[in-house]
């Protein structure tokens, strides 16, 4: 089962992994310039529309376009995770997740044009809790009016609570 994993999955956190940053180049991505695909669309038909932009940087963002985004990752270890957007100030997130032992996608909705306190954690920036150990499947839909750091983390929940803390204990004193 865990070398099934390891060899499925380019991204992985290994048991004792705290945290780790999936650039924008090991992720597949297409823009969607008439704001037209829908996720079933999407999930019909990925090899059409995705692909890695390597090259991709921020002059390259469209704020007239949706992006999507996707991406595989493992969990090796036994610790509860959490999934965190970067960007506080995009306008519209809509996440789908799988993971392995789920039937469906779950859709997660964020955005800086809803509500604070819909968010699942009161913080800054977005995060999805996670189920657990186990393989993941993640779309997720970009709309912005400026350019979107897209860049995510897969952080321990310890990991989270430590930086945050300190980030707004900081946020406090100046």
């Amino acid at each position: 089962m865990v070398l099934t994993l390891i060899l499925a999955c380019l991204i992985r956190l290994t048991p004792g992994e705290t945290e780790r940053v999936i650039p924008i180049q090991q992720v597949k991505m297409y823009e969607d310039t008439e704001r037209k695909l829908d996720f079933n669309s999407l999930l019909e038909n990925p090899d059409v529309y995705l692909n890695y932009q390597i090259n991709f940087k921020p002059a390259d963002y469209r704020p007239e376009s949706a992006y999507w985004v996707h991406y595989d990752f493992c969990l090796l270890g036994e610790s509860q995770y959490l999934m965190e957007f970067f960007d506080q100030s995009i306008d519209d997130i809509q996440v789908m997740l799988k993971h392995e032992a789920d039937s469906s996608y779950r859709h997660h909705v964020f955005g800086d044009q809803y509500l604070f306190h819909n968010r699942e954690f009161n913080h800054k920036n977005f995060q999805i809790l996670l189920q657990g150990k186990g393989q993941y499947s993640v779309y997720v839909r970009v709309v912005n009016k400026e350019y979107a750091d897209i860049r995510v983390a897969i952080r321990s929940y310890d990991k989270f609570l430590d930086y945050a803390l300190g980030e707004y204990y900081l946020y406090g004193i100046f």
